[in-house]
């Protein structure tokens, strides 16, 4: 064999075993990929699982809002869904430590919160509420839904008044690790059609929607 034919054999061998190292080596490099892109989806959905868990379904939030930002909000063809609550701001639930405060809220928000009725259901008529259970056991720990509860008052104006209600639910303690600012949320419920002794017309409006085409995964909430 000449020894041009050896150095040309020679070469196609290293040739063939560098190809191999490199087809492994591609070989590899595909799997670990496959692994780390299976390993980020999990970790993303883990998180998007744990996110609806902790939040609900809701991706956005305006603390604060008007009925004009509402109009806009339902007419937006981004937002998917959108839930209202209205927090009372001249009064709050108020004994010792406890402090509270009541809102109205909509079937719409509750799904977006993931706000769940343990037992009984929202208020529909004056004079019925719905505690969380946290409040319920340190207001009347021995309450049976449709029992008459009496709900300590306290008014902006420093004047305290005892309102008798009917029980007519008991949801679960929704919010408590939820980012709001100085925006409180409520721990009680009561009707659109409840009549307060006071004046009662000083409300926030609180509105938590779902974008299109969004993850719950991240959140953004905006305070007017």
């Amino acid at each position: 064999m000449s020894m041009n034919s050896k150095i040309a054999r020679s070469f196609i061998q290293g040739n063939q075993k560098q190809n191999r190292l490199l087809y492994i080596g591609l070989c590899v490099l595909f799997v670990f990929g496959i692994v780390i892109f299976s390993f980020q989806g999990s970790l993303m959905k883990y998180q998007q699982e744990e996110s609806f868990k902790e939040y609900g379904a809701w991706s956005g939030a305006v603390y604060g809002g008007t009925k004009e930002i509402e109009t806009f909000l339902k007419n937006e063809k981004s937002v998917e869904s959108l839930g209202t609550m209205r927090v009372f701001e001249n009064f709050s639930i108020s004994s010792g430590d406890i402090s509270a405060y009541v809102a109205t809220v909509d079937q719409e928000m509750v799904k977006l919160g993931r706000m769940e009725m343990l037992k009984g259901a929202l208020p529909k008529k004056n004079h019925e509420i719905v505690l969380d259970q946290q409040l319920l056991k340190r207001i009347a720990p021995d309450a049976k839904m449709g029992d008459q509860i009496t709900i300590p008052i306290l008014w902006s104006d420093g004047t305290m008044e005892n309102c008798q209600f009917v029980l007519s639910g008991i949801m679960n303690t929704w919010s408590k690790n939820w980012s709001r600012g100085s925006y409180p949320l409520p721990a009680a419920f009561v009707s659109d059609q409840q009549v307060f002794s006071k004046n009662s017309s000083q409300v926030n409006h609180y509105f938590f929607l779902r974008m299109k085409r969004s993850t719950t995964q991240f959140r953004t909430w905006i305070a007017f």
